[in-house]
């Protein structure tokens, strides 16, 4: 909301030698000033020469109309607040910049963590009489269980024994493992979805393992 204010001026006033020490400069601003505000005018000045002319200029001196400075004085609170206001928004965007700035670099971070990882966790083949085999090999037609290192075919047998799918902690039970120590069960758990992923095995989404069909 923008003030407007009409404002008259009183440019210069000259009184008589013969009339001077009479009031009559100070009336004539008085009546001025009235005529002013009977036209709208909210505020009236007289310029220093015409203060100069009169004995009393301290009444005269810029007349203002209180409820005009009521509102000025408002506005003044009203955009200071405003002020605040855009100040605080303005410090809650950049943090919030910052954030997704760092949230941007720790996610570039983490996709070239799993990107290395994923490459680091293909197959390795081993070496057998002299020939690259891989150790789990992918469950395909004519590859039977037998192929599997023997720690793998008691994991599979231990699934296929099972009434229905089984954590991995269950597997551990049976083919002898000490599920109450984590660091071995870990493993156990790696070798399950390795199964998984050679397609020797399924891992439904509650985390359970069963036999492919």
């Amino acid at each position: 909301m923008l003030v407007s204010v009409q404002v008259g001026e009183v440019y210069t006033l000259y009184v008589l030698p013969d009339l001077t020490g009479q009031g009559i400069g100070r009336r004539l601003l008085e009546e001025t000033h009235a005529h002013m505000k009977s036209q709208g005018f909210e505020a009236s000045a007289a310029c220093p020469f015409s203060l100069a002319a009169v004995r009393r200029p301290s009444t005269i001196r810029c007349m203002v109309d209180p409820e005009l400075l009521e509102r000025i004085t408002a506005r003044r609170a009203e955009l200071d607040e405003l002020e605040e206001q855009l100040v605080n928004q303005l410090a809650e965007v950049r943090a919030e910049r910052d954030e997704l700035a760092v949230a941007e670099r720790v996610l570039e971070r983490m996709t070239g963590q799993l990107a290395e990882e994923r490459s680091s966790a293909r197959p390795v083949p081993g070496q057998v009489g002299g020939r690259a085999v891989m150790l789990v090999p992918h469950r395909e037609p004519g590859v039977e269980d037998d192929a599997l290192p023997w720690d793998y075919q008691r994991i599979i047998a231990a699934v296929r024994q099972a009434a229905g799918p089984v954590m991995a902690r269950e597997v551990g039970e049976v083919v002898g493992v000490d599920v109450s120590v984590k660091a071995k069960l870990e493993p156990l758990r790696s070798r399950l979805i390795k199964l998984v992923d050679r397609g020797w095995l399924r891992k439904l989404p509650d985390g359970r393992f069963t036999t492919r069909l």
